[in-house]
């Protein structure tokens, strides 16, 4: 296939597996950070990362992408792809990549491997710490320290261990392994785009360390960042004061609602600190770019429309500075597994949201986002089993952590319907309940 049938016409190729690896705390890589993360492609405390880039998984990648072949490894970006207008990663990277890179794509290799001259991370994303200060509902010890301590205290340190692949502590640091430490530093200098994800970015040491080289070397590196948002502060370095060495950065704030619900999903999070630290943001850096990254699921699917308007309304966001994602995974979590009379009552709560959005002049491209949430509506049944399981999880966490879903989420009051036959879920909750 061409250069132009590649890059425009199909709906399998993607620019990444030569520009790019993904790579998680305990050494785990995969071609991007929405690649099926239970089927990794290597491991860098195993292998280097110039051998992980040609071993038979990549290749095998590279090559039915190269003739027009889907892959289970990019599902996620296929099945968004064939029941939303979704802007994918997919689509996104092969835009701002594609033609500046595509001569690395034209000497692929038959077998689908790439010349070790042409290895290097032009756009990078490892998550190089789990460490994080808060344990989200919709996350795992994979990447979150508290989540992990969480899942030591229920199953034990040697499950813990057999999960992130090491000792039992709850912390796993990628960047312990000097070889791939050693690696890396290679390629920063052909780092043109940096994605910063967690863990949580902004409480890492290796953030600061990277941030550091790049401007000792005046090196300017677009600066993207998914951060839960409540701290700008670590130790005796500011987030703030960093970035205003770089010319192009865009703060994107894991929010998906607000108040005792944003407490209770993401939790950790001290509403109050996640307003002052925006409002200080504005002050100090009002040129940084901010958005909202929420993840639609069952839990904010109802209240997301009541978080977007009120910061729009008080100034603390611009009209269209959110960019939505839908969550797939866990599949009990999805909002989509609800009855039909609670998807009507969200279809009705999300025209209202619309004619606000058109009175505020919104444009049609960010109007179709919205769209997207109802169209996710339309693409599932009631599950009647996935309910009941979220149920149980919820009820386990919630003794756990000492919460009460009922207390806060009165517009799911209708679950309670469901709270037969829990049994069938009663062992302890699991991050991998999918």
């Amino acid at each position: 296939m061409n250069k132009k049938e590649l890059l425009e016409d199909s709906e399998v190729f993607c620019i990444l597996p030569w520009i790019h690896m993904h790579v998680w705390p305990n050494g785990n890589t995969m071609p991007c950070c929405i690649a099926d993360s239970f089927d990794p492609f290597g491991n860098v405390n195993e292998s280097s990362m110039k051998e992980i880039w040609n071993n038979e998984r990549y290749k095998e990648l590279r090559l039915a992408m190269l003739n027009n072949k889907k892959t289970k490894t990019c599902k996620r970006c296929y099945y968004l792809e064939d029941n939303t207008s979704a802007w994918t990663l997919r689509k996104s990277h092969n835009i701002s990549y594609g033609d500046k890179y595509f001569h690395l794509v034209e000497q692929t290799q038959e077998d689908g491997s790439i010349l070790e001259e042409n290895m290097g991370m032009r756009y990078m994303d490892i998550r190089f710490s789990n460490i994080c200060n808060m344990k989200c509902r919709m996350c795992g010890p994979d990447l979150s320290s508290q989540w992990a301590t969480e899942y030591a205290e229920v199953y034990g340190k040697h499950e813990l261990a057999s999960v992130l692949k090491n000792n039992g502590s709850p912390v796993v640091n990628v960047a312990k392994n000097v070889q791939f430490w050693n690696d890396i530093k290679k390629y920063l200098p052909l780092v043109e785009e940096v994605y910063w994800a967690g863990g949580e970015p902004l409480i890492t040491n290796e953030h600061y360390k990277i941030l550091d080289y790049w401007i000792k070397n005046n090196q300017q590196v677009r600066l993207r960042y998914n951060t839960n948002f409540s701290t700008l502060d670590y130790k005796k370095k500011s987030a703030i004061e960093y970035w205003k060495f770089f010319e192009d950065v865009c703060v994107s704030a894991s929010l998906d609602t607000h108040g005792k619900r944003a407490e209770y999903v993401r939790h950790g999070t001290n509403w109050d600190t996640i307003e002052s630290n925006r409002m200080r943001m504005l002050e100090e850096v009002p040129n940084v770019k901010f958005e909202l990254t929420p993840t639609i699921s069952l839990y904010n699917v109802w209240s997301w429309p009541d978080l977007h308007m009120d910061w729009v309304d008080r100034g603390l966001l611009g009209l269209e500075d959110c960019r939505l994602n839908i969550l797939t995974q866990p599949l009990m979590m999805r909002y989509d597994i609800a009855p039909e009379y609670f998807k009507i009552q969200v279809r009705n709560k999300y025209i209202d949201y619309k004619e606000w959005l058109i009175k505020n002049n919104a444009s049609m491209p960010f109007l179709s986002k919205i769209q997207e949430i109802i169209q996710i509506l339309n693409t599932g049944d009631e599950n009647k089993e996935r309910i009941r399981h979220f149920l149980s999880l919820t009820q386990n966490i919630d003794n756990l952590r000492d919460e009460n879903f009922w207390e806060i989420f009165n517009e799911l009051g209708w679950l309670s319907g469901y709270t037969d036959n829990l049994h069938k879920f009663d062992k302890k909750f699991s991050a991998y309940d999918y």
